[in-house]
């Protein structure tokens, strides 16, 4: 399968956001944003159920894979896909448990597009399929997803353009470092693509 929006990001556009992530200002959402980015989370694991059979989470104490295929070969193998525990804090959208329903969401959208490896090219596919789930979760309860929709841009595509530049996964934090025109262009050509 043909991976064309693989070059959306520029070198550019890359280095900026994972210097946004690192350096824009933290953003404090409400109590009504973060107990609906639970429910988003929650709604996406669902769609996913609907599709396919609803795995059983084994949460690890390790990295239980080393790339996105071998998740999708587990997962489809024994019915049970691994998630890890470590370095799961709390942050300023998600507990503990809902960060690792966030991961367990994120993986299943790896999971469902098979050229979705752990590379930018398929960062940005999982962020789309999970961004969709967004929008249509915000739909459904008549509220606006764009709130939504960056936080899940900096949950994965912030934190991996900023690990780029530093060499190593930054302390997570909450803030809009992807610009709403990039997502926009994010969104609009993985729609077109799938």
């Amino acid at each position: 399968m043909t991976k064309p929006i693989v070059d959306i990001l520029t070198n550019e556009e890359i280095a900026t956001i994972g210097e946004n992530y690192l350096n824009l200002p933290e953003i404090v959402p409400s109590r009504n944003q973060i107990q609906f980015f639970r429910q988003i989370v929650r709604f996406s694991l669902s769609q996913y159920a609907a599709i396919h059979n609803y795995p059983v989470l084994d949460f690890v104490d390790y990295q239980p894979y080393v790339d996105a295929d071998t998740m999708r070969y587990d997962l489809k193998k024994t019915g049970y896909l691994m998630i890890s525990t470590q370095y799961n804090e709390p942050s300023a959208i998600m507990s503990k448990e809902t960060n690792l329903l966030f991961r367990a969401a994120h993986d299943l959208h790896h999971c469902s597009t098979q050229s979705c490896n752990f590379e930018l090219w398929g960062e940005i596919c999982a962020f789309s399929k999970f961004a969709f789930s967004a929008l249509e979760c915000a739909d459904n309860a008549k509220l606006d997803a764009k709130f939504y929709v960056s936080v899940l841009a900096c949950e994965i595509l912030g934190q991996l353009c900023a690990a780029r530049l530093i060499g190593k996964f930054p302390e997570q934090k909450l803030n809009h470092c992807v610009p709403s025109g990039i997502i926009e262009r994010i969104l609009h050509a993985y729609r077109n693509w799938e």
